[in-house]
Order: structure tokens, then C-alpha cells, then sequence
């Protein structure tokens, strides 16, 4: 029966869940997907179900959702994952504590993140680690709270950032979760970082780093290499950084989380171009645009043609910078996003500048044409271009 199927893969989900926070992570995420039809045509029989009353049917659904919220983040599910989860958060927000709610919040919490809404995150991840606490969901409660200090510190709440990842720290501390601790210290370490303990903070990371090795996380384990990365190249060891940023590539393809490859190459784009490595850049770049276009990002497809527009400018070609960096900023007024990036952010205006050396109808003419412009269609031009001598 329909009911015995959901049941079936609620267990199974339940399965996934716990092998991703252990060391057979591998193995569970490509179960996953595999099964990844089943688990979908469980959530939306449980969801009808839910929807006629049946409340039984509803605490299985978010148990579900809850379950896969690692797998669905790891697979780039997000926007099938918010379907699911308003549905069924929105059936049970009357509801008593759960601990499918907990989950759930936990869920949809990751999502917001992803997709950067950082309040509505916020409000979620502390939903889950109410709920969590109050049905003494160990695990529920410190990723709730884990949550709440990786939103706040992207809001700048530097504070509340710390006071969070101390207690998801403590929390998840000994054996509730080591996946768990391990990515609450990779994220204490970045706050470190930035509040002006760069020492302790990759320390820290590096003591989360063994945690991660001991599981054999990729996951969290590319999350914090990638993080040491950033940390190296702020230090202005650029080498140390790509060395870094390799091994976080490797970590995170070999797990499948293919928007955390985007985020990667990128960055290495710009730390490669940061050492005065323009061909490499380039490549990264490249590799860029073409994972965000797979994961469906507009923000990380614009970053990463600005970075090629960067990149035509390092080398001195203008009108190639100028109409790339065009096509980003299209790009981003289509998907009603701010392209801008913190590795370089006086990219904009340098490339703005070189406007002045073009006559004001070729520019124009360029604008125009360049405003029109796919992803695909920048990076058969950024080809071609690669066997012709410079425009500028």
C-alpha cells in the first residue's frame, strides 16, 4: 500500500540522515539518489494525506523532510525542498513541539541559507532549536543553534554568532554528533578569523579538520578546507590558498555537492588571478559558470562572468572586460540579484573605468549587444577570443 511505501522510506530516510553524519557518507548519499523518486513520491503522498487531517501522516512528512534536508542541501534540491517543506510547515505551525517539525525548520532553515535570505534562515534554524529542545532532541537542538551562528554571523552579529556556536559546540560535544561539532568549530574558526583571531581560528578548524578525517566527511570536510582557503588567501598566501582550495574541490566533488563546487572554483578563479595567473583564472572561471548553470544560480553564474571580465581586464583587453562585465550585470538585473564579490571588491569599478578609453558609440553598441548575452553565449566568445590577438 501507499501507507507501507511511505513508511518504508521514512526508515530509509531516517538511514540517509544518520550515514551522513558517519563514515559511510559516501555510500548513503549514493543510495539517496538512487532513490531519490521514492522518497519524492512518499513526501507528496504523506503531504495529501496531511492535507485531509490525517496528523499521523503529517509528523511523517516533516520526519522526511527532515531527514533528507542534508542530502537535498549536498544535491542542490533546494527549490524542490522548499515546495515540501512550506506545505507541510505551514499545515503544522498550530501544531505542539515534534520532533519532524524540529527537523523540518532545521530543513527549510538550510535552504534559506543557501538561497540567502538570511532572516528568514534565522527565524527557521531557531524554530528547529526550540522545537528540538523542548521534545530533548539532542542533535535537533544543536543543529538548530549551530544555524543560528553561522546566519548571524552572515548578518554581522558577531556576539550572537558567538555565543550560538559555543553552546551548538557544546551541545553536540561528547559523541552527540561529531559531524555535527566539526562544522559548529569550522564555523567558530571563520568567526575568529574575521574578528581579528586569525590564528585561533584556523587552529580551530584544523582540530575540527581531524574530526572530519576520522569520519571521512567530505562535506564538512570541503566546507572547511574551502574555508582555510579563504583564510589563507586573505593572508595573502595565495599559493597556500589553491593548494587548499584543490583539496576542498576534491572533497566536495567526490560527495556530489556540486553548488559547493561552483563556490570553489570560483573563488580559486579569483585567488589565481590574485597571483597573477590569468590563464588559470580563466579556467576556473570557466568552470564556474559553467557549475552554476548546471545548479541553477543566477548570483553564482554573474560572479563568475565578472570574474572573466576581471580577468580581460588584468590582461589589458578592454572592450572584452567591459562587455563581459555587461553580460553579468544583465544577468543579475533579469534575476533581480547584486553581483559584487568580497575577494575583489573594486572589480566593478576598475572595469567601469576602462569605459573611458572607448569611443561613446562603440561602447554603447557594445553594451547593448553584450546586454543580450547567455552564459553560453559569453563563453563561446571568451573561446574564440583565445586563438585572436587582443581587442584592446
Amino acid at each position: 500500500t501507499r501507507h507501507a511505501h511511505a513508511d518504508y522510506y521514512l526508515k530509509f530516510a531516517a538511514g540517509v540522515a544518520a550515514g551522513i553524519r558517519s563514515t559511510a557518507q559516501l555510500d548513503v548519499v549514493r543510495r539517496a539518489r538512487h532513490e531519490n523518486a521514492n522518497t519524492q513520491a512518499a513526501i507528496l503522498w504523506l503531504t495529501s494525506c496531511a492535507r485531509g487531517g490525517d496528523q499521523p501522516a503529517l509528523e511523517k512528512g516533516l520526519l522526511l523532510c527532515g531527514h533528507l534536508n542534508w542530502f537535498w542541501h549536498i544535491g542542490g534540491q533546494h527549490f524542490t525542498a522548499r515546495v515540501h517543506l512550506d506545505a507541510l510547515l505551514a499545515l503544522a505551525a498550530d501544531a505542539p513541539p515534534s520532533r519532524g517539525r524540529a527537523l523540518a525548520r532545521l530543513a527549510a532553515g538550510m535552504v534559506s541559507t543557501t538561497t540567502g535570505e538570511w532572516e528568514r534562515s534565522l527565524g527557521e534554524w531557531a524554530g528547529g532549536y526550540e522545537d528540538g529542545k523542548a521534545v530533548a532532541d539532542a542533535e535537533a537542538a544543536a543543529e538548530g543553534i549551530m544555524g543560528v551562528g553561522y546566519c548571524s554571523l552572515s548578518l554581522g552579529r558577531m556576539e550572537d554568532s558567538g555565543a550560538a556556536l559555543d553552546e551548538a559546540i557544546a551541545r553536540s560535544a561528547g559523541g552527540v554528533c561529531d559531524f555535527l561539532q566539526a562544522i559548529s568549530m569550522t564555523i567558530k574558526g571563520m568567526l575568529r578569523f574575521v574578528t581579528g583571531d586569525p590564528e585561533s581560528g584556523m587552529a580551530l578548524i584544523e582540530e575540527a579538520r581531524r574530526i572530519q578525517e576520522r569520519l571521512n566527511d567530505r562535506e564538512g570536510g570541503g566546507m572547511a578546507l574551502s574555508f582555510l582557503a579563504q583564510m589563507s588567501f586573505a593572508k595573502g598566501d595565495h599559493a597556500r590558498a589553491l593548494v587548499l582550495y584543490g583539496e576542498a574541490l576534491e572533497s566536495l566533488a567526490t560527495i556530489g555537492d556540486q553548488p559547493e563546487v561552483a563556490r570553489v572554483h570560483c573563488e580559486m578563479g579569483w585567488t589565481a588571478l590574485a597571483a597573477g595567473d590569468a590563464p588559470a583564472a580563466q579556467r576556473a572561471f570557466r568552470l564556474g559558470v559553467q557549475a552554476n548553470e548546471e545548479v541553477g544560480s543566477p548570483r553564482g553564474t554573474g560572479l563568475a562572468l565578472l570574474g572573466l571580465a576581471a580577468v580581460e581586464a588584468a590582461e589589458g583587453r578592454s572592450e572584452r572586460a567591459v562587455a563581459i562585465a555587461a553580460a553579468a550585470h544583465a544577468l543579475s538585473e533579469r534575476a533581480g540579484i547584486v553581483i559584487a564579490h568580497p575577494m575583489d571588491p573594486g572589480v566593478v569599478s576598475r572595469i567601469d573605468a576602462l569605459k573611458a578609453s572607448i569611443p561613446k558609440r562603440m561602447l554603447d553598441g557594445l553594451v547593448a549587444n553584450a546586454s543580450v548575452l547567455s552564459p553560453a553565449a559569453v563563453l563561446a566568445m571568451v573561446s574564440e577570443a583565445e586563438s585572436t590577438p587582443a581587442l584592446s
